[in-house]
């Protein structure tokens, strides 16, 4: 009896047959001494057995950088070979060691089709012909064994070798080759094509596959047949024994021509069949079974065994294990086998306090994830508590109210949980709906990004008392979640130029013209946006702003004393060790209509390098709704200290309209330090006096500027010892206009607008 018969009388006795890795679609296995090898369009796929445990080989982790389409693969000189659409790869058989063959020549030369090792060598089948490489040489020698007016035997497609002799697959015939010869001599190569071994109407012998057996050698035929040729290639699967043939195709009775691959095993045979549809789609039609004994063959069906899909192109058996790669994954009775556990993260997910001490989850889904991980914490450190979703979208019950938590996302499975999404996300567990939502947009992977921005936006809402959900920018529009839903978002973009897109430029502008309050942060953002003829009208329209610098270049800002964040002290970010990261590229941007600057850059020309801030109230787009905005062009997570941040949340806040107290945030009043009153007279003519007071002894330093950030005059630069003091500003010499008054003391910087009228 077939042993793969006694296989399907198991499996329909209720046998343990399992259906594992469906996403992948398998092309060859290969057995080694400790697992499996499986190669797949999208890489190579190594299953440790006594570890139970799946390893991935791609462009994804690093081992196949330039192509990870495998067309073939091989354990050969002990090591796994891989055949990709550009040169080989070759690496140890536990996984280690991996190197990249490149083949001299074009894109075309270095389109392996197939291989073989016979002695040291390797023989190679590639799109342009035939090479030899020598691995402890590695030397490449390329051989034209084309036959005259028959190009297509230039194209080699397989390898095959025995212990004399190597078959040369072509895309119209075999060649098969004494190694004892020379291979530049054409007297070495013997060549089989229609008429001489393969008794066929093709017109083609495109061969797929060969087979060295003590049997003899088995050659499996492509069956490419476009509607306007249809006997271009009509495929079979061919035995050579001695100078006996036979063959095994449409004419005697096979559902289809094509063979993807020829696996022998004792005295069995085994060829998974395929047909083209059109001439360009391949649909799997089965499993062929030769008995070489009495040369009998049948074709095993999705209705005759345990796989549920004619698609087989690959299959290898042993005495116990029989595996049969798939177009859906893995099919096999070997008991020591587990699935893979999910290798992908969430690209990103969402956290929505839904009341009665409940949130609700929406994760993106994973492949081969069957239920979700949620790691939770309170000091957004350790997440050591972890709770299990039965879906992508699920709520949990277990939190306490008035708390604040902090979350991570992964797939898992029953072989174990993947990999957690890169966000920290987090949110306030209340008996009642947040107000805010925090969009972690800033995705671009980076030294400088650790994604747990949400964190410290958190933290500086939840000194108000603000109650805040979160949310990765992927996730919005997904599920139940909408920016509508909140009446305060938070949008965190980082250093990230692509953390504004389509969809989410969509969402913001719907956001704001039905009134809601958008706070964004972050820089790049207008290079990104000001690079297309579409995207400027979305920075005038809904940022309110018109770019003017791509990259001020500095890292302290100056509140305007008639901007939102009047009284704040002057403000340092991203650069230092304080700051969350370092920051490259801030915004510098002209406010649109009747948007109005809060921030300038320290020291920097305004009239060049624009604002580092804007405020707006009032409609966006075509409605007649009111809105709110606040556009800072540098990242808000890398203004330090924590006080200083808190202070402008509170600021923004306040522009918002929520009733926040701005001093007590900061842990200090924010005039304690240091005071400039307005000056006297304003407007004034000629001459003003500028009053200010100190609390602390120190260097007080006070200059005037033009509104183009000129210095046009230095008032006082000296030590005071607290108290209230006066120094005049004599302009008769400057023309009439707005001035900018500084004062700086220590950290301190204080601002305020002159009206000079003559």
């Amino acid at each position: 009896v077939c042993l793969l018969l006694m296989f399907v009388t198991f499996c329909r006795a209720g046998g343990t047959w399992k259906h594992l890795v469906p996403q992948y679609s398998l092309t060859a296995i290969a057995a080694s001494e400790d697992g499996y090898w499986f190669a797949t369009p999208s890489g190579a796929l190594r299953y440790d057995t006594l570890a139970q445990r799946w390893h991935r080989y791609n462009k994804d982790t690093g081992h196949m950088n330039q192509n990870h389409n495998v067309n073939a693969m091989k354990i050969m000189l002990g090591r796994v070979w891989f055949a990709t659409n550009y040169g080989m790869y070759s690496c140890s058989t536990d996984g280690s060691g991996w190197k990249q063959h490149i083949l001299p020549g074009d894109y075309f030369s270095n389109w392996v089709r197939g291989f073989d090792a016979h002695g040291s060598k390797v023989y190679i089948a590639a799109f342009t012909g035939l090479h030899t490489y020598t691995p402890s040489e590695g030397e490449f020698t390329a051989y034209d064994i084309a036959l005259p007016d028959n190009y297509q035997t230039g194209y080699t497609t397989c390898i095959a070798a025995d212990d004399s002799l190597v078959w040369i697959g072509t895309d119209d015939g075999v060649f098969r080759y004494d190694t004892a010869l020379p291979l530049s001599d054409p007297e070495s190569r013997e060549y089989f094509g229609k008429g001489s071994g393969f008794d066929t109407a093709s017109d083609l012998v495109m061969c797929r596959t060969i087979t060295v057996t003590e049997q003899g050698v088995w050659f499996g035929l492509d069956e490419y047949t476009p509607s306007d040729a249809p006997n271009y290639c009509r495929g079979g699967l061919f035995h050579k024994q001695g100078e006996l043939w036979k063959k095994y195709d449409r004419s005697n009775g096979l559902p289809a021509g094509g063979i993807h691959f020829v696996h022998a095993y004792g005295d069995k045979m085994y060829a998974g069949l395929f047909h083209y549809v059109n001439g360009v789609d391949f649909r799997g039609a089965g499993l062929l079974t030769v008995d070489t004994a009495d040369a009998s063959a049948r074709v095993l069906s999705a209705d005759d065994w345990f796989p549920d899909t004619d698609d087989i192109r690959a299959f290898y058996c042993n005495a116990g294990d029989t595996l049969v790669g798939t177009e859906t994954g893995l099919f096999t009775n070997a008991a020591q086998f587990r699935d893979m556990k999910p290798y992908q993260a969430p690209a990103w997910f969402s956290v929505r306090n839904i009341g009665g001490a409940r949130v609700e989850f929406n994760i993106d889904t994973v492949a081969l994830a069957t239920a979700y991980t949620v790691y939770y914490s309170t000091d957004e450190r350790s997440f050591r508590d972890s709770l299990v979703l039965s879906a992508p979208r699920d709520t949990a019950e277990i939190f306490s109210a008035g708390q604040r938590y902090y979350f991570r996302a992964a797939g898992m499975n029953g072989s174990g949980v993947g990999k957690r999404c890169n966000d920290v996300l987090g949110c306030t567990v209340t008996d009642s709906a947040n107000p805010v939502l925090i969009v972690q947009a800033f995705e671009k992977t980076m030294p400088e990004n650790d994604f747990s921005h949400v964190v410290r936006h958190g933290k500086a809402l939840s000194s108000y008392g603000k109650g805040y959900d979160a949310a990765s920018a992927g996730a919005i529009g997904k599920g139940s979640l909408s920016l509508r839903q909140y009446d305060m978002v938070d949008w965190v973009s980082g250093m990230d130029n692509k953390s504004l897109n389509d969809v989410s430029m969509t969402a913001i502008s719907d956001y704001l013209e039905s009134g809601g309050k958008l706070f964004i942060s972050g820089s790049h953002l207008l290079e990104n946006l000001a690079g297309t003829a579409a995207y400027p009208s979305f920075n005038e329209t809904y940022l309110k702003a018109r770019a003017k610098k791509l990259n001020t270049d500095t890292y302290t800002v100056i509140p305007l004393q008639d901007g939102i964040f009047n009284g704040v002290e002057t403000i340092a970010y991203g650069e230092g060790e304080e700051a969350a990261y370092s920051v490259s590229r801030p915004d510098g941007f002209s406010p649109v209509g009747s948007a109005g600057s809060s921030l300038f850059y320290h020291e920097k020309d305004s009239s060049s390098y624009g604002s580092a801030a804007l405020h707006y109230t009032g409609p966006f787009g075509s409605s007649d709704t009111v809105g709110a905005l606040v556009y800072l062009g540098f990242p808000y997570e890398t203004v330090y200290p924590d006080s200083l941040r808190n202070a402008m949340m509170g600021c923004i806040l306040d522009h918002f309209g929520y009733d926040v107290a701005l001093t007590s945030v900061a842990g200090t009043d924010l005039l304690e330090e240091c005071d400039l009153a307005p000056n006297y007279p304003n407007p004034f003519n000629a001459v003003t006096t500028v009053r200010f007071s100190v609390a602390r002894s120190g260097r007080v330093d006070i200059a005037v500027f033009s509104l183009a950030g000129e210095k046009v005059a230095e008032l006082t630069r000296k030590h005071y010892e607290p108290g209230e003091y006066t120094v005049n500003f004599d302009a008769g010499q400057y023309p009439s206009g707005i001035y900018i008054c500084r004062l700086r003391t220590g950290a301190t910087l204080r601002t305020r607008k002159m009206l000079l009228v003559k």
